[in-house]
């Protein structure tokens, strides 16, 4: 389902897919870099969310505000933090959705972290998410330290956009409870993973929720 959902003075695209199952129990879903080819249609976003619906939750992806050719839209990381925490109380006001848990790719993993430190989620997974966009955002680092629930830090060992070793140190600032995937030969866009990457995602969920 096409919805818009307000933001200040735009209005960003959003889909909604209604889980089949366990509708009010929703998968938040935050696409790449929107000044470099990033959207909400991504192939990697896209992946996931369908995995996420065949489990029988409800997911919805959205534009961040600055996808092309609307650049000058563009808020820097702060501006898509905002976008995210208001498309996730729209999910609670508008949507009868009663649990959240968020998946972010790349640029979008970042801002999954940020997000975690302001309002309450049940889960957390990111795809190659960037320590520098997480400060960009305007988080201080240590405040990962007071992030609650389940993490989940999927990266690519030979990853040349965004360096491995970002996820070794966001694991470190999150601390023990946070679970991490690290993928042999395989690099920013999960051009050969992206099957097992959804598959760990799906066992991952399944513990949070159906534990």
């Amino acid at each position: 389902m096409k919805i818009s959902i307000p933001i200040e003075d735009v209005t960003l695209p959003a889909h909604f897919h209604k889980g089949d199952t366990s509708p009010e129990r929703c998968v938040l879903l935050l696409h790449p870099h929107p000044l470099y080819g990033g959207t909400m249609d991504d192939r990697v976003i896209t992946s996931v969310g369908q995995t996420i619906n065949q489990m029988g939750y409800s997911t919805l992806r959205f534009n961040f505000r600055g996808v092309m050719p609307s650049t000058e839209t563009y808020k820097e990381p702060a501006g898509s933090l905002d976008d995210a925490i208001q498309v996730a109380r729209y999910l609670y006001e508008n949507l009868a959705v009663r649990s959240v848990g968020v998946v972010g790719y790349s640029y979008g993993g970042s801002i999954a972290l940020a997000l975690a430190t302001r309002i309450k989620l049940d889960f957390i997974i990111t795809l190659s998410a960037s320590l520098d966009l997480l400060v960009d955002t305007g988080t201080p680092v240590e405040s990962l330290g007071m992030v609650r629930p389940p993490v989940l830090l999927v990266h690519g060992l030979s990853d040349t956009v965004v360096p491995f070793s970002d996820m070794d140190a966001l694991s470190n600032l999150i601390g023990d409870h946070v679970e991490t995937y690290q993928i042999e030969n395989e690099n920013h866009f999960f051009v050969s993973s992206l099957l097992s990457v959804a598959d760990h995602i799906e066992n991952f969920i399944r513990s949070v929720w159906d534990g």
